[in-house]
Order: structure tokens, then C-alpha cells, then sequence
């Protein structure tokens, strides 16, 4: 459940400032985009998903697609998922 809180938070602080410039043409309501404000700033209030790239970063490193370090960063994941419940 953490995890997918820091995977949401993440698209929302990317999706966020993007649909903002098309807010009047937007299908999404007000509410949503006060809850996706909310959690964007509850997630700046906590650096997990940072830690959680730098961790991916620093000890697993490049992760091309077939190679032993994408191997690496799947085994990686597993166990961060299974870390985090």
C-alpha cells in the first residue's frame, strides 16, 4: 500500500503542473484535482521515493533492458515491494 502510494504520488507530481494548463478544458473535476493536490504536497512533506531511486540507482546502476543489471533491479524490486508490504 505504500509503495502505490509513492508510485501515485510520483505520476501525480508529473501529471499535476501538466493538466493544470488544460484545467478549463479539463473532464476532471475540481474534487480530483483538490485530492491530487493533496497528495502531491503530502508527498513532498516525505522523501521515500527519493530514497527509493537512489537506492535503485546507487545499488543496482544501469538497468538496459536483458542485462544482468535489469535482472538485478527485478530481484531489487521484489524485495522493496515485499519490504513495503
Amino acid at each position: 500500500m505504500k509503495l502505490q502510494k509513492i508510485w501515485i504520488s510520483c505520476a501525480i507530481l508529473t501529471a499535476v503542473p501538466a493538466s493544470a494548463a488544460y484545467a478549463a478544458d479539463s473532464v476532471v473535476s475540481d474534487k480530483v484535482l483538490q485530492q491530487a493536490e493533496a497528495i502531491r504536497e503530502r508527498a513532498l512533506q516525505d522523501n521515500q521515493a527519493w530514497r527509493i531511486v537512489e537506492e535503485l540507482t546507487q545499488k543496482v546502476g544501469p538497468r538496459l533492458a536483458g542485462s544482468a543489471g535489469d535482472r538485478a533491479a527485478v530481484a531489487w524490486a521484489g524485495e522493496m515491494l515485499k519490504g513495503l508490504g
